[in-house]
Parts: C-alpha cells; structure tokens; sequence
C-alpha cells in the first residue's frame, strides 16, 4: 500500500447522490509486487471514503503513459489490487521497481464510485 499515494490537495468527494464518488491524484513509487498488482485499498487512501466504506463498484485509474491500470477487486475493502499493464504489450509489470513512466508521471488519476452506507 506504501506504494499506492494520494497527492494532497487533489481529492474531491461528490456525496451528492446515491453513491460517493472520489476523484484524486495518485503518486506511484517503490516495487511492483508481481502478479494481480499493488493493494489498493480506499479507505486508507481517502479518509474522506468513511461515509461509504462498501466496496467500490467503479475504480478507474488513467495515467498519461504506455501503463494501463486495471482494479482488481477484493473480497474485503482493503483486499483490491491495482494491476499495471504494459498498454502496448498487453503484458504485466514485471517484478521490479516501478518503471520510470509511472513514477515520474504526474498525471495518474483516479475515480472511485461506492454506495453510501
């Protein structure tokens, strides 16, 4: 999850509706581990995430590389993967440390959508 960071003062919440919808920027660093991704885990993201602490029933990540970023849910909250793939190749991260493109890319966003409590 160390991984996984929020950029402070990026975060929106729109509670409007029937669902919460999160909208922040995220910061990539350290290792890849491997097969089905990096935990990726809302509530310890977003504090802001209490007021709907189900599990996402959307989580969009886009960044501005050659990386797509896949949601893999959990059976628990805190037990989603974030999956990095290769957009070209189609093939996964390796097991390594994050390449250079997702670290020094300042454009990852993300958008989670869950029910309210």
């Amino acid at each position: 999850m160390a991984n996984l960071t929020v950029t402070p003062g990026s975060v929106v919440v729109d509670g409007t509706r029937t669902t919460t919808t999160i909208y922040a920027k995220l910061t990539v660093t350290g290792s890849y581990p491997g097969t089905n991704g990096d935990i990726f885990d809302p509530a310890a993201l977003f504090p802001q995430y209490k007021s709907a602490p189900k599990l996402p029933i959307m989580v969009e990540v886009e960044g501005s590389g050659d990386w797509s970023f896949v949601y893999v849910p959990g059976a628990t909250l805190g037990a989603g993967k974030l999956k990095v793939i290769v957009t070209s190749t189609g093939a996964e991260h390796a097991t390594a440390g994050y390449n250079a493109g997702i670290t020094g890319d300042t454009n990852i966003y993300v958008r989670v959508v869950a029910f309210k409590a």
